[in-house]
């Protein structure tokens, strides 16, 4: 191969590349920068005291919608496994689908999308205020892409409804700036207020 032919094949490698890195991985820092998100936001919500579709456990049902972050599962987000572990340590004893510690952190690893995530914090909130809980579910709703049932048991009612609100706004305060439903207000605990939102919100469950 010619010198002038070597020249063209590598102009054309470096044009189809379009910024990804030899191992064929796109900069994630560069990506989350450029990408244009809309937030999550909840559409509805279900408190079920009985029996009911999905159970036979009381569940509370937060039907979320991620919007753009749909693209956007735990591994594509920098940082924020290791940050959700740091601030819930108690996440590396769920077991998830591989009913064993560890195997929660493991989906994080490998990719899992935003509702699931929420779900695991509502059960590990509750746990340590002293009501603790096992069961959730996240299933995504048929014929509406990014829309999902984000599902848990609960024992208190409001302490369950409190976990969801909470479980949200931390997994918002850990995404990049421009991702977020709420705005970058902190107060002195280091979490954001609710001070300003982007509507629709997540602050507040219907």
């Amino acid at each position: 191969m010619t010198d002038q032919q070597l020249e063209q094949q590598g102009i054309l490698e470096d044009a189809g590349n379009d910024g990804e890195h030899s191992d064929g991985s796109r900069d994630r820092a560069t990506a989350v920068a450029e990408a244009a998100v809309s937030p999550m936001r909840v559409i509805e919500r279900g408190v079920y005291r009985g029996p009911h579709l999905y159970s036979l456990t009381p569940m509370i049902r937060i039907k979320l919608d991620l919007g753009s972050l749909e693209e956007w599962p735990s591994n594509r987000l920098p940082h924020l496994t290791e940050r959700l572990l740091a601030l819930l340590p108690g996440l590396h004893q769920h077991g998830c689908c591989y009913n064993e510690p560890g195997g929660f952190v493991q989906r994080l690893e490998e990719g899992t999308w935003l509702g699931h995530v929420a779900e695991h914090v509502a059960i590990e909130l509750q746990s340590l205020a002293g009501t603790p809980v096992t069961r959730g579910k996240t299933r995504s709703v048929t014929g509406e892409p990014g829309v999902y049932n984000v599902m848990y048991a609960y024992r208190e009612q409001e302490v369950g409804l409190m976990a969801g609100r909470l479980a949200l706004r931390l997994v918002d305060s850990l995404l990049p700036p421009n991702f977020r439903a709420c705005g970058d207000s902190t107060g002195s605990t280091g979490m954001r207020t609710n001070l300003p939102c982007r509507p629709p919100s997540i602050c507040r469950l219907p």
